[in-house]
């Protein structure tokens, strides 16, 4: 649901495609510009709120793309090619928007430009942002045993966590 108002909700159903419902009284398609050709809005899709501006989304297919209409509504963020943007994570930091992360690529301003991170794991299946320090990463690589790494400038560079025989557990989060 959005964070800011309890009445609005967001969801996927049987086909993939993403509504919202405010107030319980209509539903309403959401993805207007999408012009992906993956578009559909399909469940593995992240969608993440922007917490400082709750009608603010951002979802991840191919590209990054942003709505600041709650969801009916967006704008292309990325020009990732297809390799970039796999892995299906975004996150967006919770006290400032400007930074935002993929499993292979990040953003200070807000999307309007790119880079990659740099990948100490082959494929990144978690990465936290410090809610205090936009720069300070974590990443999970869980393929087949636990590898955790960590980041203090925003994914330049990672020091993997010394992690012995951690057990290994998929997650949906």
């Amino acid at each position: 649901n959005n964070p800011a108002d309890p009445e609005e909700f967001f969801f996927k159903n049987q086909y993939g495609y993403t509504h919202y419902i405010q107030n319980g009284d209509s539903s309403l398609p959401m993805g207007n510009g999408i012009t992906e050709s993956t578009y559909s809005f399909f469940p593995y899709y992240p969608l993440v709120f922007n917490t400082q501006n709750p009608s603010s989304n951002y979802i991840l297919i191919e590209n990054v793309w942003k709505s600041e209409d709650g969801g009916a509504n967006y704008i292309k963020l990325s020009n990732f090619l297809q390799s970039e943007s796999r892995g299906g994570l975004l996150l967006v930091h919770a006290a400032d928007s400007n930074y935002l992360y993929t499993s292979k690529m990040k953003s200070s301003d807000g999307g309007l430009t790119w880079a990659p991170l740099t990948q100490v794991l082959d494929y990144i299946n978690k990465i936290t942002i410090d809610p205090n320090d936009p720069l300070r990463l974590w990443a999970v690589n869980s393929a087949n045993a636990a590898i955790v790494s960590y980041s203090d400038d925003g994914g330049n560079s990672w020091t993997e966590l010394p992690c012995q025989d951690l057990p290994v557990q998929r997650s949906s989060d």
